[in-house]
């Protein structure tokens, strides 16, 4: 006969992986300076009524404005005006505004296509917390797209992207850095570590 007691050991554990793996999904965003911005909150107002409050010079409803330009959700696609919205959300310090119109502009998407000035935006993002940006910017340093190879600065931004996990570009960043530490020295690491210490306060 099996004893029962294993399988309820097993099953408590069971239930505290899941539990903490849903607690860290569901957490608050911690470490950035951007409103919670999800389909909720966006469906509560109609595109008519954000656009009213981004006129108004509304931060939040001027990045909201730029992400339905750039979805076309509920609204006819229009990347040049999206790039317009995130242009002024980013003037008031929302960085996720100025890591996506940073994607834009590596895209030439309704902007006219500049790597300098994509790259420009995705650190400007990035330096103040934003965990898109960073994980961006490690892709980009790792594959040299857009920006020349260095891996030493990949993984220092996918380090950087870990750091606060709270994002799935954070548990993704973690991935990278796995892959990337096959290929790379004990040198190179700690040179990513110590670049890294400029934006975790020596840590």
């Amino acid at each position: 006969m099996i004893s029962t007691i294993p399988l309820r050991k097993l099953s408590y554990s069971l239930f505290c992986v899941v539990f903490l793996i849903g607690s860290v999904f569901l957490s608050p965003a911690r470490g950035g300076d951007d409103p919670s911005l999800s389909s909720t909150i966006i469906s509560k107002k109609s595109f008519s009524e954000w656009l009213g409050l981004a006129k108004k010079d509304d931060a939040m409803a001027q990045y909201v404005v730029g992400h339905l330009y750039e979805k076309g959700d509920g609204v006819k696609k229009n990347d040049a005006e999206a790039a317009k919205w995130y242009r002024k959300a980013d003037k008031k310090g929302l960085s996720d505004a100025t890591a996506l119109l940073g994607v834009l502009y590596l895209e030439g998407r309704g902007v006219k296509q500049s790597n300098k000035k994509g790259i420009a935006f995705l650190k400007k993002a990035a330096k103040r917390g934003n965990i898109r940006a960073r994980f961006n910017l490690g892709k980009a340093y790792n594959v040299g797209k857009h920006v020349k190879k260095n891996i030493v600065v990949s993984y220092m931004w996918f380090y950087l992207a870990a750091y606060v996990p709270r994002t799935p570009e954070s548990f993704a960043a973690k991935k990278e850095m796995e892959n990337l530490k096959m290929v790379m020295t004990k040198g190179e690491i700690d040179a990513a570590l110590k670049k890294a210490q400029k934006y975790t306060g020596g840590r």
